[in-house]
């Protein structure tokens, strides 16, 4: 039997594309099961008052029909000396930073929590928190859920830089210690760079060998580099390195 009019390459595509989209369609299924809000960045920068004690929370919400399970693990905790923290998430809190855990059944349409509890006891500083958040059934599917919290007695540096983060979508920058041939978001006449207590740690041209040189011997956490220019305004940013 003959068909008129078929273009026997035309289906093969025609049918190849109908299956893309099947897998496409699938493949969006599954990474939108679940939504983390309220930012678009997975990454919380905010004042903690001197007391009492605050939270940072972010929300989890279930998309499916099915029930989710999410698990965690603590990637850093970077936290000043004497502040007091803990942290909740959906079913449970504790009253410190726990290494790994595991939340109650999530079920449908449902909303959890993933919270980081903060008072800094009038210390000056700034906290730096990280964990992987997975659900159960795609462990390969990790969210890095960060906090950036300054005290509201930091130095006038770090409360202008999480400022300035929060102007700019919350612009941070994570560095690796074993990737730093160059800085390219590092430019200017000169630069400044802050621990998170305020001190200074590195003086000097943007673009100095030496930069990256010392890089590698500092202590994992935020830095804020002050970049000046003499012809343009300061900017200063936040650089994670790990």
């Amino acid at each position: 039997m003959q068909f008129s009019g078929l273009n026997y390459p035309s289906v093969n595509r025609f049918f190849a594309l109908v299956f893309f989209l099947m897998l496409f369609n699938a493949a969006s299924a599954l990474a939108q099961r679940y939504t983390i809000y309220p930012t678009d960045t997975d990454t919380m920068v905010d004042f903690a008052p001197p007391e009492p004690y605050s939270h940072f929370i972010f929300y989890i919400h279930n998309l499916t029909d099915g029930e989710l399970l999410f698990q965690w693990q603590q990637i850093q905790a970077d936290i000043p000396n004497g502040w007091i923290v803990g942290m909740c998430d959906y079913g449970h809190c504790y009253g410190q930073l726990g290494i790994s855990g595991t939340m109650d059944t999530m079920r449908p349409n449902h909303t959890g929590i993933f919270a980081l509890g903060v008072e800094p006891e009038n210390i000056n500083g700034v906290a730096t928190v990280s964990y992987a958040l997975w659900e159960a059934s795609t462990p390969a599917e990790i969210d890095t859920i960060t906090w950036i919290i300054s005290s509201n007695n930091a130095t006038g540096i770090l409360e202008y830089s999480i400022q300035n983060s929060k102007a700019n979508n919350r612009r941070i920058y994570w560095v690796e210690k074993n990737n730093l041939q160059q800085l390219p978001f590092v430019f200017g006449d000169e630069l400044l760079v802050y621990q998170n207590n305020g001190q200074v740690v590195y003086q000097g041209k943007p673009g100095d060998a030496a930069l990256c040189s010392a890089m590698k011997f500092w202590k994992d956490g935020m830095y804020f580099f002050e970049i000046r220019n003499h012809h343009s305004p300061n900017e200063i940013l936040s650089v994670l390195l790990k």
